[in-house]
Order: structure tokens, then sequence, then C-alpha cells
């Protein structure tokens, strides 16, 4: 008789170790998010061919409407602005989603051994994230200014050693780490789950209302408005299950189909207005972002301008010099100079309808609505459909007022906290059938499938 092989290294090991250098790795130097999703795809599939022999299976409602986004931004190469962007993002985003497929099909077929493995990671990770997270918010993001310090003084050896300030607002060092802090926003979720399977509720209450309250420290507006509205609707998810995913749907279609018409119902923040006193001057420069960004929709409102134009549209030789009134937040006026549209729009839903016209904003709608289907029908178990909810409103309310849609490291903190989350999800108990035989009874092999829609069929 021969003895089946044992394979010591699994992937939950792979993903459990990235888990663990997620958080160090996102306050410190964000964009190394990438790499270590590179990574985990790589080593992870290697894993997989190695043991199984075979290709993983990535099929799915979720993965051919990812696909179908792709091959339209592909298309879109044969009428943009800047074809060469268009083209390279296009192969970019190609990689990147079918490592994200491969890396969820991955989770979704672990095992309990694979699962605990990587809620080990997630523990771990989780707690060291957010101890040094509290000793930066202590310290003035110390180690982040001094780690940031020196990777810009190996890019640009002329960069003086006092420079430190131009990580400084208004004398606070901390928004060195906002990208950093909108990742761990997204890794609070599947941490959330861990701990409340693994720990009482008498730890896991103030655990984890600790690691809220450090998310709401930083710096970043929109991170603490993003990581608020999924914490709302996560409650409100858990109490009416029901409901959430409808209106979930419906503000998300109305939003995306009637984008292009809402940065017009904001004041202008160059003139004075009592109703700007409600506006930081970050959320002000947004706002007159998304009103220049509407201008280029309504040039080519079909198609597009192709993927990744946005970032040919404006140089540094089109900054503009912005004059802010004092009733921008009751503070003093001030000047600031920029592009109309800086690299990107600042909102995601907008950068599609930019980018990739009507279609490209439908297609996104598409996508959406199909992850909200996988999470209503597939997801069983209450609260981890409620964090699911939570994760993925997060997600989408700080994709529609900060980073670009197609950032290498922001796509790969969404696919590796997903990863993460569906990879330690719940199975639900069935209770055992009274049934002695059937095809629900405790030996349906002997009874074969019989008496199905009124048909006798057994073998």
């Amino acid at each position: 008789m021969k003895h089946q092989k044992r394979y010591s290294l699994h992937c939950g090991h792979i993903l459990g170790l990235t888990a663990i250098l997620y958080i160090p790795i996102g306050i410190f130097a964000s964009k190394g998010l990438a790499p270590l999703f590179a990574s985990a795809i790589v080593f992870c599939l290697l894993q997989q061919i190695y043991k199984n022999r075979k290709f993983p299976n990535i099929s799915g409602p979720i993965f051919y409407a990812l696909l179908i986004l792709v091959g339209w931004s592909l298309v879109s190469y044969l009428w943009s602005i800047t074809p060469d962007e268009t083209l390279k993002t296009g192969v970019t985003l190609s990689i990147t989603f079918l490592g994200g497929s491969i890396l969820l099909s991955i989770g979704k077929s672990f095992g309990q051994q694979e699962k605990k493995v990587l809620q080990n990671g997630l523990l771990f990770g989780g707690f060291l994230g957010f101890t040094l997270i509290a000793i930066e918010f202590t310290t003035d993001a110390w180690l982040a200014r001094f780690l940031n310090l020196n990777l810009a003084l190996l890019k640009n050896p002329d960069v003086p050693s006092y420079s430190t300030f131009i990580f400084s607002v208004y004398g606070d060092s901390t928004p060195v780490m906002n990208s950093g802090m909108a990742a761990t926003a997204l890794f609070f979720f599947p941490w959330a789950l861990v701990l409340k399977e693994r720990f009482p509720l008498k730890l896991f209450f103030p655990t984890i209302i600790v690691g809220a309250i450090l998310i709401f420290f930083t710096y970043a507006d929109a991170v603490k408005l993003s990581f608020a509205v999924g914490l709302i609707i996560l409650l409100a998810a858990f109490y009416k299950p029901r409901w959430i995913p409808k209106v979930l749907g419906l503000v998300i279609t109305i939003g995306i189909l009637t984008a292009p018409l809402i940065p017009g119902l904001f004041p202008n923040p160059l003139e004075p207005n009592k109703n700007l006193e409600w506006f930081s001057p970050s959320s002000a420069h947004r706002i007159l972002i998304w009103k220049n960004t509407v201008i280029h929709i309504k040039q080519k409102v079909l198609l597009g301008s192709g993927l990744d134009a946005t970032r040919g549209l404006y140089s540094s030789k089109d900054r503009v010099q912005y004059n802010f009134p004092s009733s921008l937040s009751n503070k003093a006026a001030y000047q600031i100079m920029y592009e109309p549209i800086p690299l990107h729009p600042h909102n995601a839903v907008l950068q599609l309808w930019l980018e990739l016209g009507a279609v490209g904003a439908l297609i996104g709608l598409g996508i959406l609505l199909t992850i909200l289907r996988y999470i209503k029908h597939k997801i069983l178990l209450r609260l981890d459909q409620a964090l699911s909810f939570g994760m993925f409103t997060t997600t989408l309310s700080l994709a529609c007022i900060s980073f670009g849609i197609w950032q290498g490291w922001w796509l790969s903190s969404i696919l590796l906290s997903t990863t993460y989350f569906i990879s330690i999800l719940r199975t639900p108990v069935e209770k055992n059938s009274s049934e002695i035989g059937g095809p629900k009874g405790l030996d349906p092999t002997r009874y074969g499938d019989w008496e199905r829609k009124g048909r006798a069929i057994d073998f």
C-alpha cells in the first residue's frame, strides 16, 4: 500500500506570512503591497501546481465580469489619447486581475488546516500592525518618516537630510501613513472575523474597539469617513440582512449612472460661500478635480478617452494657481498650485466614465452588482455576511473619494484583503436529516437519485 505524500508547506503558510507583513509594509512603504501581492500569487500558484498537477479553476461570474472590463480597457487602445499608457496599464491590469482570481480560487478551496494557519497569520499580523500604528501615532510617525526619507535619498541623493518637513502637514507627520491606513481599514474586517472566532467576547470587544479607534486616529478624512460608513453598513447588515443588499444595489446603481451630474451639485469652493464651512481644504480640492473631470467626460461620453488616459490630460506645465477663500473651514485664505486633474480624478466612478465612457461605467456597475449578489447568496452566516458588506462598502467609499482606480498598491491591498476574508469564511453547519434513505439520507449512494422531480431514477 502506497502512503500518500504529505506536503508540509501549503498556501495557508504563504498567505499567513503575507498577512503578517501586510500592515507593516502598508504603513511604512505602501507601494510594497504590490510586490507582496505578486509574491503571494507566484508562490501559491507554484505550490498548487506542484501539489495538484493542474492550474487552479478560476471561472465564475465575478471573474467573467472582470474579464469583460479588461477586454473593453484593451479595446480602448483604438481611440485612446495616450495609446502607449493604455496598452501598458491594460496588460498590467490583466495580470493583476488574473493573479487576484487565482488567489481567490485557491483561498476558497482551503481546508481547516490551511484556514487555521492563515488565521494565525492574520491574528499576529493584526496585533503587530496595530501595535506599530500606535507607536507611530505617539511618535509623530518617526519610523515611517525615517524610512521614507531614506527611500527618497536612494532615489535622489541631493535631498537634504533635514527635509523631513516634506512629510509634514501643519506640523503633523502622520499623513505619511495615509495610504497604509487605508489598506489597514480593509485588513480590519478579516482580522475582526478571526478575532470573533478565536477570542471570547470579553476579549474580542475591547480588542476590536482599540483597532477601530486607531484607524480613526489617522490624519486622512477619507479613511475615517469610509471606515465609518463601512461600520454602519456592517451593523445594519447584521440586524437587517435582507434589506442591505437591496439598498446598496439601488444606491450604487443610481450613483454610477448619475455620477457625472453629482459634482455640479456642490458649491464652487473658489467662491466665498457659508456652506463651505463644512469642507476641509482637501475635500474642496477634490470637488474642483471632479468638476474638471466632468468637463472631459462630456467630450467623450460613450467611449471615453482611453484606459489611464487621465495621466495624459495635464502635465506640470499646466498647473493652475487656486485661491481658496477664508470661508473654507473657517480658515485663512490660501493658495495652491495643481494641475486641473493631477494624475487621476480621485474618484473611481468618474475615472471609469472619463477613461472608458458610459460603456465602462456600465461594466463597472455590473462588477459591483455581481459582487453584491455573491455576498448575498454565497456567504450564508450572518456575521460573515455583515462583515463582507462592511468591507465592500469601505472599499467602494475609499475608491470614490481617494485613490486612482488602477494604482497597483491599491488594487493589491483590495485583492489581498479580500483573499484573506474569502479564505477564512466559516461553513454553516447543516442539521442532520431525519431521513434514513433517499438523496438526503445518511447513505445516498446506496439508494441512488430516486424520486427527483416526480421521476424514479434509481440506478
